[in-house]
């Protein structure tokens, strides 16, 4: 589990063999040292009938998710980075009709996007989190 002040990010994983269970306690050292926090990540045991709760969340992520739509959000980054990149700062200087094509490219896919089939997801519910990160919060 990653966390911050805008909230956390849950991977799930259960390590099979002890050199896993090694690399991620290397990991969580690693990070503690090069940023000086330990809430970063955090193994965390759960019942894996805790996470029958987030079944209908993952099915939803799963049935929207297919290889169009992640080319599509894979294109839209790219596009993003070319137009922020310092490198290609001069050139879209030079040609300012091209830094606008991608401009409104960006803005086409983010108003096309079906991002909305989502929003049930940007708050997840105390009832649906699992009681061994519920009492590694604060709230």
């Amino acid at each position: 589990m990653i966390s911050d002040d805008s909230g956390c990010i849950i991977s799930l994983y259960s390590p099979q063999k002890a050199e896993e269970k090694e690399t991620l306690e290397l990991y969580q050292k690693k990070l503690l040292k090069n940023f000086g926090r330990d809430n970063m990540l955090k193994c965390i045991p759960i019942m894996w009938h805790e996470l029958k709760r987030l079944k209908s969340r993952v099915e939803s992520v799963i049935s929207n998710l297919s290889t169009k739509t992640v080319q599509k959000e894979k294109l839209l980054e790219f596009k993003k980075q070319l137009v922020s990149n310092k490198s290609l700062k001069s050139y879209f200087e030079e040609h300012p009709d091209e830094k606008d094509i991608l401009l409104n490219d960006i803005s086409k896919m983010n108003k096309g996007n079906n991002r909305f089939l989502f929003q049930n997801l940007d708050v997840m519910p105390s009832y649906v989190i699992p009681e061994g990160i519920m009492a590694m919060t604060a709230e």
